[in-house]
C-alpha cells in the first residue's frame, strides 16, 4: 500500500493485492519461518524451509484482517484506492506504472524513463512444494 499525496494535495492510495491467496500466504509463511524477506537475502541454492500447514495457515488468517483492516480504514476515510494486482504488475509493469501515473494526473516521460532490475523470485520449487504438499493438506 502505498498513500501518495499530488500536487492537488488530495490523497491517494495505490493498493497492491495478490489474487493467489494461498501462493500469498505461504510466501509470507516460508519469509517469516527463515527470516529471509527478499531474494538478496537468501543462500546459494535458495533457503529451503520446512513445510508447516500450521504457518500458511496463521499467515492466511493475518493476511485476510489485514486486508479487512485496510477495507475499514479506506472506507471510513472514503478513499477509493487504485487497486494494482502482484500479478498484473509482474506480467506487465509498464501498464501498471501508466496506471499509477494515470491516477496522480502525473505525465510521463520517456526521456527519463531508467532501467529497472528484473525483480527475481524466491526459492520457487521450495515455494511449489509448499503449495503441493498445503493443497494435499486440505482435502
Amino acid at each position: 500500500m502505498a498513500l501518495l499525496l499530488p500536487a492537488d494535495g488530495t490523497a491517494r492510495v495505490v493498493r497492491l493485492k495478490r489474487r493467489d491467496q494461498v501462493a500469498h500466504a505461504i510466501s509470507y509463511a516460508r519469509a517469516a519461518l527463515s527470516g529471509v524477506w527478499h531474494k538478496m537475502q537468501e543462500p546459494p541454492g535458495g533457503a529451503e524451509v520446512a513445510f508447516s500447514a500450521k504457518a500458511v495457515e496463521h499467515a492466511r488468517r493475518l493476511l485476510d484482517q489485514q486486508e479487512a483492516d485496510w477495507d475499514l480504514l479506506l472506507r471510513e476515510m472514503r478513499i477509493e484506492p487504485l487497486v494494482l494486482w502482484h500479478e498484473d504488475v509482474i506480467a506487465l509493469p509498464g501498464e501498471a506504472v501508466r496506471s499509477v501515473a494515470d491516477f496522480l494526473g502525473v505525465t510521463l516521460d520517456a526521456a527519463a524513463a531508467i532501467a529497472v532490475p528484473e525483480i527475481e523470485k524466491q526459492a520457487d520449487q521450495d515455494s511449489r512444494a509448499w503449495a503441493e504438499r498445503y493443497a494435499a493438506s486440505q482435502r
